[in-house]
């Protein structure tokens, strides 16, 4: 996928590359932004939400309700679905697409936390920070304000499968966020440990209104 974003930066330079592009076989359709009724996630019921959130116990070591709405979470080569496995070298960058059903006026916070850093079997950094923007006004998460920016999840060699969630909070209205805001270099000690209540209960954001989430740990690295 890197040569083929290479090649597509050169080919208005080089018509070399863009003749090499074209003899490529390449899936576009996997490169254009997904269209909401394709995706089955947005058609999930809010029973068939819960019974994934339980399953996989989002609910209850990370929230006590099922948000009544799912939310699409799509990278280039893969899509989250309520606990599906995706490997690492697909999430290194943030989700190219988030979407949820919402009002293009409203503002809302969305938020990616890990529940099982650093292991499985020790999660005492739970609720860590892998992501957070707010003043997302509709779905566009990219126009948002970045309070947390995103690092993407490095499960240690043998710590297990780990969950990551992402969570959606309708706010009242545009919010002056008293926050540090985290760079990529803020690890450990200002990313672990958050609380999404304690969050909400600050900025009088309520109950999470939109919810997805996918399993990754460690595994080697692609055949390239």
């Amino acid at each position: 996928m890197l040569i083929l974003f290479f090649g597509v930066m050169l080919s208005f330079a080089d018509p070399i590359v863009l003749a090499f592009e074209e003899s490529t076989t390449v899936d576009i359709q996997r490169l254009m932004p997904p269209i909401p009724s394709d995706s089955k996630v947005l058609k999930m019921s809010v029973a068939e939400m819960k019974k994934k959130l339980q399953e996989f116990r989002v609910i209850p070591d990370l929230i006590d309700e099922t948000p009544k709405l799912p939310m699409m979470v799509e990278w280039v080569e893969e899509e989250a679905e309520f606990g599906n496995y995706i490997e690492r070298y697909i999430i290194k960058l943030a989700p190219f697409w988030v979407e949820w059903e919402c009002e293009k006026y409203d503002f809302h916070t969305v938020m990616m936390l890990g529940l099982d850093e650093p292991s499985a079997t020790n999660p005492y950094l739970r609720q860590y920070q892998f992501w957070i923007m707010g003043n997302v006004e509709g779905f566009h998460v990219i126009i948002g304000e970045e309070l947390t920016a995103w690092i993407p999840p490095r499960p240690a060699n043998g710590s297990g499968p780990h969950r990551y969630v992402f969570l959606v909070y309708l706010q009242p209205q545009k919010l002056d966020f008293m926050e540090y805001h985290l760079t990529e270099t803020d690890f450990l000690d200002r990313r672990g440990n958050f609380s999404h209540q304690a969050f909400a209960k600050k900025y009088n954001l309520g109950k999470p209104i939109a919810s997805n989430f996918f399993i990754a740990e460690h595994d080697p690295p692609p055949p390239w």
